[in-house]
Order: C-alpha cells, then sequence, then structure tokens
C-alpha cells in the first residue's frame, strides 16, 4: 500500500454555501476541521486521488462468491413488479439518513429509509423470517416442556398454473386451519399455528407451470390431545385439504405427498427437533426458511434470484411472473395464539442472559445527499465503501477516518449536515462527481 501522509488544516474559511460551484465547494471542504478532531485529513503520498476501486486486495472479496446486499437491491430495484420492493430502502423517510455498522452481527445497514418487510424482498427477507423463527422456537420449547399436542404438517399441490395453485392453496389452507380450531374448541383447547409457503422452480418448464408449491406448517396447542383424537384429527386435516383443492383446481393431490406428523419427545426422529433448543431451531427453520433448501423437484427462490442476477434471462422471467402472481402476499404466517404460546417460554426463562451491548457506527447525511447519491447511482458504492472499511476496522470510525476515500465521504457527509438548508441535491450531485470518490 502506498505511504499515506497526514497533514494538519488550517481554520475553516468560507462557508461551503457561499462559494460559487462545485469545485469551490470542494476546496472549501478541504479546509473545514472534522468532528473527529482538531481538523485533520488524510492525503495519498504523491497527493493524488485514489477512489473506492483502490481499496486493497483484502477487501475485494469480502462477500466470497454472493455479491453484496447492496447490489442484490439495486438489482431488485430495477426488475420486482412490485413497488415497495423497488423502492425499499432507497426511499428515503422523513428526517435525515445514516449508514450503521453493527459490530455484533458486522453486517451494515442503511438508516431513515423505507423498508417494505417482503417475504421475498432481499433487503427484509433474513428479518421477516428471523422473527417469525423466534417466536416458533418459543412456543415449541414451551410445548415441548410441558408434553402438549405438537403437529408438524405437509401440505403439496399438484403442479399447475401457479395462479390457479396459489389460489387453491390459500383456500385449502384455511379449510384445515377451520378444522383444526374447531376440533381444538371442541376438546377445550387453543391452537397456535406457524406457516411458510416453499416454492421451487424448474426452468425448463412452461412459465406458468414451472413453481411447486407447498406449505409447512406447525400445529402447537395450549394442551394435550388424546392419541385417538390426534389420529382422527390427522386423517381429516388430509380428507379436507384434498377434498378443497380438488374443488377449487379440478386437480386432485396426491394423499401420500400429504405428511401429518405427531411430535413427541422419543417418538421418532421428527421428535429430535423439540428435545432440545436447538433442534426446536431445526424444525422452525424447516418450516419457515426455503432460501436456501436443495430439491430434487426445482431449485429455491434465492438460487433463482442468483441466476436471474447472473444474467439468466429464464431466471428473470420466472422471477418477475412468481412475483407477480404472488403479488405481495406473505410467505409467512404466524397467529396470535402462537405468539401468546411463545410468550409462556419466554416468561418460564429463570434467568435473563445479559449480553454484551455493542455500540453501532453511524455516519449520517442529509437527505438531499442521500437523493444525490441515488441521482449518481451510487448508492451502491457508497454503502460498500462503508461497509468494507467498517469491516476492515472493527467498526472504529477513527480508524476509518485513516483511509483517504471513507475520510472524504465522511467529511462529504458531515458537510452535508451542516448545509442541509442550503444544498440540494443537484449542487451535492456536482459536488460528490469533483470528488471523484465514485465512479458515476
Amino acid at each position: 500500500m502506498e505511504a499515506i501522509a497526514v497533514r494538519r488544516c488550517s481554520a475553516p474559511s468560507k462557508k461551503p454555501s457561499q462559494v460559487s460551484g462545485a469545485l469551490g465547494f470542494f476546496k472549501a471542504l478541504e479546509s473545514r476541521p472534522s468532528a473527529l478532531g482538531d481538523g485533520f485529513k488524510v492525503a495519498s503520498g504523491d497527493g493524488t486521488s485514489r477512489g473506492v476501486a483502490a481499496l486493497d486486495n483484502t477487501m475485494a472479496n469480502c462477500y466470497g462468491s454472493l455479491p453484496s446486499r447492496a447490489r442484490m437491491l439495486r438489482f431488485q430495484s430495477e426488475n420486482a413488479p412490485i413497488r415497495s420492493y423497488c423502492l425499499c430502502e432507497r426511499a428515503p423517510l422523513k428526517g435525515n439518513q445514516s449508514l450503521n455498522f453493527n459490530p455484533a452481527t458486522r453486517k451494515s445497514y442503511w438508516g431513515g429509509v423505507m423498508r417494505c418487510s417482503g417475504s421475498y424482498c432481499v433487503g427484509c427477507w433474513s428479518k421477516v423470517r428471523k422473527g417469525h423463527i423466534e417466536t416458533t422456537v418459543n412456543a415449541l420449547r414451551w410445548a415441548s416442556g410441558v408434553g402438549n399436542t405438537v403437529l408438524f404438517a405437509t401440505f403439496t399441490m399438484p403442479t399447475g398454473d401457479l395462479q390457479e395453485m396459489v389460489t387453491a392453496l390459500n383456500l385449502g389452507w384455511k379449510s384445515v386451519n377451520d378444522l383444526v380450531r374447531t376440533r381444538a374448541l371442541r376438546a377445550g383447547l387453543r391452537v397456535g399455528t406457524s406457516i411458510g409457503l416453499d416454492q421451487t422452480f424448474k426452468l425448463e418448464r412452461a412459465l406458468k407451470k414451472s413453481t411447486h408449491l407447498h406449505i409447512h406448517a406447525i400445529f402447537v396447542f395450549d394442551g394435550k390431545l388424546a392419541g385417538v383424537h390426534v389420529r382422527d384429527l390427522i386423517r381429516s386435516m388430509k380428507d379436507t385439504f384434498i377434498k378443497r383443492i380438488s374443488s377449487v383446481a379440478g386437480v386432485v393431490p396426491s394423499r401420500e405427498a400429504q405428511k401429518i406428523l405427531s411430535v413427541k419427545k422419543g417418538d421418532d426422529a421428527l421428535a429430535r427437533y423439540i428435545s432440545k433448543d436447538v433442534d426446536a431451531s431445526k424444525l422452525a427453520l424447516e418450516t419457515l426458511d426455503s432460501r436456501f433448501k436443495i430439491s430434487s423437484s426445482g431449485i429455491s427462490f434465492h438460487q433463482l434470484f442468483m441466476r436471474a442476477y447472473d444474467g439468466g434471462e429464464r431466471a428473470l422471467s420466472l422471477y418477475r411472473y412468481f412475483l407477480s402472481t404472488m403479488k405481495g402476499r406473505k410467505a409467512l404466517r404466524v397467529s396470535k395464539v402462537l405468539l401468546e404460546l411463545a410468550e409462556l417460554h419466554e416468561e418460564e426463562l429463570e434467568e435473563e442472559v445479559t449480553e454484551e451491548v455493542l455500540e453501532t457506527t453511524s455516519v449520517e447525511m442529509s437527505t438531499e445527499f442521500f437523493r444525490a447519491l441515488h441521482l449518481l447511482k451510487a448508492q451502491v458504492q457508497a454503502f460498500e465503501l462503508f461497509e468494507q472499511t467498517m469491516l476492515r476496522t472493527g467498526g472504529k470510525l477513527a480508524a476509518a477516518c485513516s483511509y483517504p476515500e471513507f475520510l472524504l465521504f465522511f467529511r462529504l457527509c458531515e458537510e452535508s449536515m451542516r448545509n442541509e438548508r442550503f444544498m440540494n441535491a443537484n449542487d451535492w450531485v456536482e459536488a460528490i462527481v469533483d470528488t471523484e470518490i465514485f465512479v458515476v
């Protein structure tokens, strides 16, 4: 790496808002003291601007073989047929925006931006699944501890027109859920449900018939059903699902493909899912996280997305068609009763585990500066500069500012906050271009 010279700056002269032209602004910026201390700046030994691309090779592959989250979000914004997906983490909310780094998770994220909470959004799917999985795990642990009835079910649809199959699957699930709730009420019990829609894709098939759907569902009762009642309930659940799908879709699902098991400690292999805390997590993951599954029946949604990202025209067409057909439907659902049962497990914890809270590192910027990054299509470069530098320095802002590119970006963000009432997005476009910090 080239030598880095550190030199002190003189006191600030004019405010950037008083300097005409972006070049004048940049010169004024160079003399502005930073909030980090007594006004210092870092320059390369030869006095040239190195730019984002000059980060050394140790940062080039920090994401492994996957593209960065920022790049996947940009791809989604340009290709998803759902408006909320296109705006996710790209539309500013009221107030200022920020780039943030969590040292505990070693992940970066935008603050002050809209999030869609979509089940298939690359920016939201991890957070959405995490909340659902934690709730399901807690309910399973509680049920396991008191010996209550738990059913694990997989309802599989025959292959057909995707729109028709989605409609039929929703109606089939509603019929089964109504049946289980009715039987539970007759026994004086309540039942909580956690469901996850799983889908696999075959690119070689016709677009409308290239998606295979099935539902994983967990039923957690707040009491124990007798064995004979459980066996009768399982038989009725299969009958109800098959009958409903046949009447709506005109095709008869295979009875062998509908799997419903009563989960008890020591009962069978599936019982091990809830015999220990980690195993309860496995059962919840099986139900709620289908992104990375490898199946003989096709590729997962995440794999479909990555193939589309890599330039597969067929995969891109199927990606768009699937999202258009789903119309923003939730792929994960947890019932109100399950939420209540999950809280029972939390109340039973005898000790609270105190975790060390690490302070989040944040760099704030004005909304106009954020809009300028969007106009220049430089949001991805800004995010990656921030995230890569944070990863390299462990989230230490002072250490991050020893890198010229990051320091320049940090100072720009500082100035945007000082001048948020005086400079609009177009002013910041000129200023950012003049710095040559991003390739635009």
